[in-house]
């Protein structure tokens, strides 16, 4: 029997449910940056949330689009209990979109409350790390997510965002909380934005990072 080097990882989202992002639209870019590093799972199953443990899986990628559904109480607690036993936590775009739970937004660090029209945005990097290593600043046609925060100044900034008309807002941020890890990666609004090379790097970086116990 050969044994698999792969981490395991658990990607999330929605299809029948999905208001603007499903998930089988942009599948096979995660198969196509993570299955070289990964042995994938996908669900479009929130309930699917209660499998996740630190000794089956290395991380998770939340890119759930359910901005009226409330997440299972249970399920915020499996999320906690999977980060702190050393599980990654990696939250895209729409991915926030489980934030009616306090509990969930003081994980991912904020709130979405809204985004001027969708645009060209400036992506800048702020500081270097293994997450964006070998990125330099770029820009993409996507929306500028907007926030409200919850225990922010516990997490680093990674890159920042600008719109055209000069608003900021940060785009990628992390945090090392127990023995695991959590990132918020804000763009994600289309295929063309996966198709990025840039984004591409990010969210396999991410990934890998966040399934990395501290």
């Amino acid at each position: 029997m050969i044994e698999s080097n792969l981490k395991k990882i658990m990607v999330f989202g929605s299809n029948a449910e999905a208001t603007y992002h499903p998930l089988d639209a942009v599948k096979n870019y995660f198969k196509s940056v993570l299955s070289d590093r990964f042995e994938i799972t996908f669900s479009d199953n929130i309930a699917d949330l209660s499998k996740l443990h630190a000794e089956n899986y290395d991380a998770a990628i939340s890119y759930f689009d359910l901005w009226e559904k409330k997440i299972p109480d249970h399920a915020v607690q499996n999320i906690l209990s999977f980060i702190n036993s050393g599980g990654g936590f990696l939250v895209i775009h729409n991915g926030i979109s489980l934030q009616s739970d306090h509990e969930f937004r003081k994980i991912v660090g904020a709130e979405f409350n809204g985004h001027p029209p969708y645009q060209k945005i400036d992506y800048n990097i702020l500081k270097n790390h293994f997450i964006t290593e070998g990125i330099n600043n770029f820009s993409l046609n996507e929306e500028l997510y907007m926030f409200n925060y919850f225990g922010f100044d516990t997490f680093t900034v990674l890159i920042e965002s600008t719109s055209e008309d000069g608003t900021t807002s940060p785009a990628l941020w992390i945090k090392d909380t127990g023995k695991g890890r959590i990132a918020y990666l804000a763009p994600g609004h289309d295929i063309k934005t996966f198709e990025d090379e840039n984004i591409q790097t990010l969210i396999r970086n991410a990934a890998l990072w966040c399934s990395t116990n501290a």
